[in-house]
């Protein structure tokens, strides 16, 4: 819903956005259905080079919208040379950096907008549901007012508002105000106050998470990258990881014995969990428990061992 208010906010039946490819095939996939069924055309890019996005852009295109990090290679967007290409238009940039927080920064790229999930790395936990929209400050929403009408002309809907001018007064955005006064009330998905205190006790500790999790992801795969069984190790990006096996029958394998790593395709708490992306290729999103631990499970080793090991050492 997050993703989905921030990309209405700035288009409309007839309009287009453009994605990269990773993204149409991966995470964006319900996005693009939802906006196709509002009228909202959606242009695909193979590779999601800048040079791609012009020759897709036309008068009615309103946004461009990726994913910091997506598809089974973890694949980063380039997302400097983009923004920079869609200001030139007057076109935000929308990421979606729920998969790296902290250790992606999209807004210091350029990025217009970045929306997150609440579920997961930045609430550090997978028991509530919410999503953030950050507007960066950096994006002039009324630069180009033929290119996002939306925000730049009068909304009928609000008493004639035209949200660019009403924002003024209080040097605030015009393009979260719309986001507020129009699909908030329209649609609801308003998250509750129970969930808010949830999600911002769990903001509180993300720089501490966060570099606890890189630095345990870090650790795991180098570990990894030296196992015989392993044939590839790409990332990590914070703290996910993706593992390619010499033998992809083996993928099954290793899941089915895992005792500490949760089997899941919701990752980025506290918790480690995995999940299969592909014959033979894995995502591990690492949590905070020892990365010793981590890796004894992924290789089946003896965790008591190593914990006992550990002791010794202190």
């Amino acid at each position: 819903v997050t993703l989905l208010y921030a990309v209405l906010n700035v288009a409309e039946a007839g309009d287009n956005i453009v994605v990269p490819a990773v993204f149409a095939a991966w995470g964006g996939r319900g996005l693009i259905h939802t906006l196709l069924r509002f009228g909202i055309n959606v242009r695909v890019v193979e590779t999601g080079e800048a040079e791609e996005f012009v020759h897709a852009t036309d008068r009615r295109t309103r946004a461009y919208v990726a994913e910091s990090v997506s598809g089974p290679e973890l694949s980063v967007f380039p997302t400097a040379p983009v923004a920079a290409l869609g200001r030139t238009f007057g076109i935000p940039l929308i990421i979606d950096n729920t998969a790296a927080p902290q250790a992606i920064r999209p807004l210091a790229d350029g990025a217009a907008v970045v929306v997150y999930s609440g579920i997961g790395a930045v609430g550090g936990h997978g028991t509530g549901d919410g999503g953030i929209v950050i507007d960066g400050g950096g994006f002039a929403w009324d630069s180009a007012p033929e290119r996002l009408p939306s925000l730049n002309r009068p909304d009928p809907s609000y008493h004639g508002t035209v949200w660019t001018k009403v924002v003024r007064q209080w040097n605030a955005s015009a393009y979260i105000a719309s986001m507020r006064g129009r699909f908030l009330r329209d649609f609801g998905a308003a998250i509750s106050p129970f969930e808010v205190v949830d999600l911002l006790h769990g903001v509180e500790t993300l720089p501490l998470r966060a570099r606890q999790q890189a630095d345990n992801a870090a650790r795991v795969a180098a570990a990894l990258a030296r196992h015989p069984g392993v044939a590839a190790v790409l990332g990590p990006i914070g703290g996910r990881i993706a593992i390619r096996l010499g033998d992809p029958a083996g993928a099954a394998r290793l899941v089915s014995r895992l005792n500490l790593i949760r089997v899941s395709t919701q990752g980025g708490d506290l918790r480690s969990s995995i999940f299969e992306v592909a014959p033979g290729l894995l995502h591990l999103w690492v949590g905070l428990e020892h990365a010793d631990d981590i890796v004894a499970d992924l290789t089946g080793d003896d965790v008591t061992k190593l914990n006992n090991k550990r002791d010794s050492v202190k």
